[in-house]
Order: structure tokens, then C-alpha cells, then sequence
């Protein structure tokens, strides 16, 4: 019932008994009174009234501001419960946020670009001399201060860019800074995310310590560019060196009859030689300028010239005569030992071939005439083709011809060891020729004629169609070599699905994908990756340490098994420098989930290193060399 009601019913009453009142007051003084008049009970009747509505209205007020206060009571109640809340809220923000930049393992900042406002446990790991952000933030206001400028990392701006908003706008790139604190270098790798705080633009930066693989990096790629014994760019270099197509001309350069050398006064001395000549090589293409000396396999060298200055064929011979009589006027002194060496030179000028391709190829064609006729140095025409190579391919044509008809290219399986399981686990199948006397012929003497007279897609497919046949009822996993060739080939990814799908093997099939100087396009071994793993199959790198050192490829193309290159392998119990590469290798491979085996593992000694480094599989003639057939048994070394 509404207090309107209630109101209604008291002034109906309270006039009632005003009225009764007055009555009762009228009927006293009517006795003494002659006249009762009408008025004696309206004046009454309406004060009681007036009385009661002005009651009425004090009620109705005072019930209207008890109404008042305690609305205003409950949204004072409910403002304290949500500004309770949300302080909470915010509470547990900041909480949360702290426990995350301090678990982050690496550095993490909250920043604008040119002002910092929060940072983890992790920066001060490189700022030690700091115990606070203030402290920190009293010197420098952006850490973008230590950034170190240089080719191909992070700047501190960017016209106008600050470096966060440069790595934001950016998200297709890998970002890299060197920070130089004191006299510490660091390689981070930089990742920004971007969000607002009200109005304000703020960026969380973490940057990951990436030092030690870029130290990695560099050592590899090193030795991949360099010839370890004399320190001279190596072949892989020259080649790459050719292929930007800057050069004039080419000088091979041979040591004669070196094997005498290393047999007479011993390997060590042959080695001393070497650097030796290395060493004169620079002397000579310094003085005369515009050149670069390289180390190629063995006992030869080379030397290119660049297109700063024009040379005539009378000045490459004039430059020849000069590197030749560097060489072997005076003699190798080395302790009591005198030696003197004779040197041939093949010559090949970039006009006197078709293509930059050719220029290495035609400058071994003029170094083996000039040994063939023994002249110190020959130029490279083309009558120097000569009728013995050209009979040479026609010879191997054949016989690889005659060889596939008569089934005669066959597979051997060389045995992997599991060094945890202690036992062979799986083998890799090698393409091997018989001759017709019976003698086993390595593919190296045989795949450039193949892949000359579009034979080697063939041989592809004999060596698939046989090693699926042999291990489809094994239980051994298996792995064979595959080529760019093969990978880009519509007809030979086909064939490969077939007899996957024939012989079951998919889930037991490795593929180690052989490097070529020419591998310039990952995104058709990535297709390829792909496409096969989904019959179950695995990808390994082979040799690594040559073209998919590079760290990122590794990453992006998700190799499963890294093949450690047996060039370190062979020099693990003396070489600490091998003993690093090997064991940064393993780390890595281990952090992107990959297996490693190291391959050359020709003794107890080399297998034992190994194992101690933490490599997961062993490969190598200590193990077992590549046979027709296989044991089938648990085999333990």
C-alpha cells in the first residue's frame, strides 16, 4: 500500500475525531450556551484537516529522503564493489605482468621507442652495473643507446622511426642488433608487439641472446669460404667469386709431382709448402694489384683477376711469368731441408668463353695441356677440348649405357649406429657401378657424364625401385641421397610416391638431400619437404657445413637429421676448434628437435669422442663399410 493511501486514511480519521472533538466540546458549552452555531464544527473540521495535509506532506518528505538515502547508501555500496574490483583487477595485472617479464629467459622491455617504462630480471644480466630501471633511466632513456651500427642490423632510427615502430612495420624480416655494453658485443634478436594503454602507444620488445649461433654462423661459414691449412679463400669462394661476374680472367696454378714432396720429406713438410706458397701468392697479387689468390683442392691454387683494371693477354702472361717466378725461384727452406718446386699454369680469359660458367672448367682444360706439353703456362681456346676427353665421355656413355641394361648399377647399404641403443639401426644406400671385370665403380666417376646425357634420372630410379625392394619387409629405417635435380623433376617425385606406396616404406624412408654449389631456391625443397612428409617420411641434411650452414635455412626448411660433415668428424681427437663446431651443431640440432650422426667415423678413437660430444649416430668404415648386402641381426660394435 502506498504512503498517498495512508495518508488519505489518516486525514479521513484525524478530521473524524476533530470533529467528535468539537462536538464534544460544543455539547459541554451548549449548556452553558443559549445558541449552538454551525460554524462551532466547520472551523474545527478544517484546521483538523489543513493539520492533517500539512502532516501529510512532512511524512511524505521524510519518507522520501529515507527513500533517498538509502538508494544513494546502495550506489555508494555498489561504486566501492566495482572501484574494489577493478583495483583488484588491476592489482592481478600487474602482479601477472611482473611474473611474466621475469620468467621471460630473455630480455624484456616495455617501452614507447624513446622512454622505457618497465623491464625484466634478464636486462640487467647485461646491464650490471645497473640495481634499477631509475638508475638506469638517470644515463640513457632508450637502450637503443648501445646499439652498435653496422651493415645488416637494427638501427637506433629510421627517419624519424623510432626502432621499435621500424621492427613493427616490418614483420617480414629478422630483425638483428648488436648491443655493445663496455666491452661486450651481444647479437639479440628483436621481436616487438604492439598495444594501447588508453591514448598512449606502447611496444613489448624481447630480445634473444642469438650470440653463440651467430659466433657459429660465422665459424662456418668460414670454413665453408676458406681453405683451412693456408687460410686462403677456397674453391666454393672462387665459384661464388665468378658468379657475380666481375672478373677479367683466371690463372690455375698446379705444383708438380707435389705427392714426391710429401713422400720424400714427409706430409708435414708438404704442408708447410703449402702455406708457404699461399704466402708468396699474396706477396705477388699484392704488389701487382687487382687480383685474388684462392686454395683449391690438394696442391692447387688459383688466381682472379677483377675488372678494376683491363688486362691484355700479353699482361695475363706478363702476370703468369711473375707468379711462376715467385714460386720457384727461390727455394722452401724448412730446418735443414732445401726444397724447389715446379709450377704449371692454366690460363682462361673471360672473352675467350661463352659463359662466366666456363671459365674454371676452361682454365683446368689449359692447366692439364700445360702439363700435358710441359710449357709453364697455356691460354684456354677452344681447340683445347681435347680429342682425349671428348673420347673419355663417349667411354663412360657406354659403359653406364651398357651398365643399366645388364643390371649392373647396384646398391650397397652402408650400416648408422645408435649410440644410444648401441646397435646398427638403419642404413644408407649408395648407388654403386660394376664394371665387366667385376670391379665396384664410386658414382663420382660416373654422375657428370650422367647428368650430361640425361642419364642420371635413371639411375635415380634404379637406385629408388631397389632400395624400397630391399628393406620393404625390414625393419630397418633406411636413407638415400636426392638431388636438386631429382627434387625439381615432375616424373621422379611422381615415381618415388609409386613405390612408396607399393613397398610400404614411408614411415622408414629418409631422404638425405645432397648440396650443390646451385642451390639458389629453397622454396622447391620446402614444396618438396612438405609434399613427402606426408607419407611419413624424414629429411637430413648431408655434409652439414657446407650449403645449408646457413642457420636460418636450417630452421625454416625443419630438417630431421643433421649429417655432421666428415671434414670436423676426422679431426675430433686432436682439433678443439672441431670438438666446438661439433658440439654447437649437436645443441642446435637437439633445439629444433633434429638427430645428428657424424659421418668419417674411422676409429675407436673417433667413436668415443663422438659419443662424449652427446651425437646421436655414428657413420663411418669403423663402423662398417658400404656392402651389397645386409646382416640381418642386431650388429654391436
Amino acid at each position: 500500500m502506498s504512503l498517498n493511501i495512508f495518508g488519505k486514511i489518516f486525514i479521513i480519521i484525524l478530521s473524524i475525531v476533530i470533529v467528535i472533538v468539537s462536538s464534544s466540546v460544543q455539547m459541554f458549552a451548549f449548556l452553558n450556551v443559549e445558541e449552538v452555531k454551525p460554524t462551532n464544527f466547520v472551523v474545527p473540521s478544517l484546521l483538523g484537516l489543513a493539520f492533517g495535509w500539512l502532516f501529510l506532506k512532512l511524512l511524505n518528505f521524510s519518507w522520501e529522503l529515507r527513500k533517498k538515502e538509502s538508494e544513494i547508501k546502495k550506489l555508494n555500496e555498489e561504486l566501492k564493489k566495482e572501484v574494489d574490483e577493478k583495483t583488484q583487477q588491476l592489482e592481478n595485472i600487474e602482479i601477472i605482468t611482473s611474473q611474466i617479464f621475469n620468467n621471460q629467459k630473455n630480455m624484456t622491455l616495455l617501452t614507447t621507442g624513446n622512454d622505457i617504462r618497465l623491464v625484466n630480471k634478464a636486462f640487467f644480466r647485461y646491464f650490471p652495473k645497473y640495481k634499477t630501471l631509475d638508475d638506469f633511466k638517470k644515463e640513457h632513456s632508450c637502450i637503443c643507446d648501445f646499439f652498435e651500427e653496422e651493415e645488416g642490423y637494427l638501427k637506433p632510427r629510421y627517419n624519424g622511426q623510432t626502432w621499435v615502430e621500424y621492427v613493427d612495420q616490418h614483420p617480414e624480416e629478422l630483425h638483428k642488433a648488436i648491443l655493445k655494453v663496455d666491452d661486450k658485443k651481444y647479437v639479440m634478436e628483436i621481436n616487438v608487439s604492439k598495444f594501447y594503454l588508453g591514448n598512449e602507444k606502447l611496444y613489448v620488445a624481447t630480445l634473444n641472446d642469438i650470440t653463440r649461433i651467430e659466433e657459429l654462423n660465422k665459424m662456418l661459414e668460414y670454413r665453408l669460404y676458406n681453405d683451412e691449412l693456408t687460410g686462403l679463400p677456397n674453391r666454393r669462394k672462387l665459384i661464388e667469386d665468378i658468379k657475380q661476374n666481375l672478373h677479367e680472367g683466371i690463372c690455375l696454378i698446379n705444383i708438380d709431382n707435389f705427392s714426391s714432396i710429401n713422400d720424400t720429406y714427409g706430409i708435414e713438410t708438404g704442408d708447410k709448402l703449402l702455406k708457404e706458397v699461399s704466402t708468396r701468392l699474396n706477396v705477388c697479387i699484392n704488389r701487382t694489384g687487382g687480383h685474388k689468390a684462392y686454395k683449391l683442392h690438394a696442391d692447387e691454387f688459383a688466381v682472379l683477376h677483377f675488372k678494376d683494371s683491363v688486362l691484355t693477354e700479353k699482361e695475363f702472361e706478363e702476370l703468369a711469368n711473375e707468379l711462376i717466378s715467385e714460386l720457384i725461384d727461390k727455394p722452401y727452406v724448412f730446418g735443414e731441408y732445401e726444397v724447389f718446386i715446379n709450377v704449371s699454369v692454366g690460363i682462361a680469359l673471360i672473352y675467350s668463353v661463352q659463359s662466366f660458367e666456363e671459365l674454371l672448367p676452361s682454365a683446368d682444360i689449359a692447366l692439364k695441356t700445360a702439363k700435358k706439353q710441359r710449357k709453364h703456362f697455356v691460354f684456354y681456346d677452344a681447340s683445347l677440348q681435347t680429342k682425349k676427353d671428348y673420347e673419355e665421355n663417349i667411354l663412360w656413355t657406354k659403359n653406364l649405357i651398357k651398365a643399366m641394361l645388364e643390371d649392373r648399377i647396384t646398391v650397397y647399404f652402408q650400416p648408422i649406429y645408435s649410440l644410444k641403443d648401441k646397435m646398427i639401426t638403419k642404413y644408407e644406400c649408395l648407388m654403386r657401378m660394376v664394371d665387366e671385370n667385376g670391379n665396384v665403380v664410386p658414382p663420382i666417376k660416373f654422375l657428370k657424364i650422367a647428368k650430361i646425357t640425361k642419364l642420371y634420372h635413371s639411375l635415380t630410379k634404379i637406385v629408388v625401385e631397389k632400395s624400397f625392394k630391399k628393406f620393404a619387409n625390414l625393419d630397418y629405417e633406411f636413407s638415400i641421397n636426392i638431388d636438386v635435380e631429382d627434387i625439381i623433376n615432375h616424373n621422379i617425385r611422381e615415381f618415388i610416391k609409386e613405390k612408396i606406396i607399393e613397398y610400404g616404406v614411408g614411415n622408414r624412408l629418409t631422404f638425405e638431400i645432397v648440396e650443390t654449389e646451385s642451390v639458389e631456391n629453397y622454396d622447391v625443397i620446402k614444396d618438396f619437404v612438405k609434399e613427402f612428409r606426408e607419407f611419413g617420411c624424414k629429411f637430413a641434411i648431408d655434409d652439414f657445413g657446407t650449403g645449408y650452414s646457413n642457420i636460418e635455412r636450417l630452421v625454416e626448411i625443419k630438417f630431421d637429421c643433421i649429417k655432421i660433415d666428415a671434414s670436423v668428424i676426422k679431426k675430433l681427437p686432436y682439433d678443439k676448434e672441431s670438438e666446438l663446431i661439433v658440439t654447437l651443431v649437436n645443441n642446435l640440432a637437439h633445439g629444433i628437435n633434429a638427430k645428428t650422426v657424424a659421418e668419417y667415423v674411422e676409429s675407436g678413437e673417433i667413436l668415443e669422442k663422438v659419443e662424449q660430444l652427446g651425437i646421436d649416430f655414428a657413420q663411418g668404415f669403423y663402423i662398417g663399410k658400404p656392402m651389397p648386402d645386409i646382416v640381418e641381426k642386431e650388429i654391436m660394435v
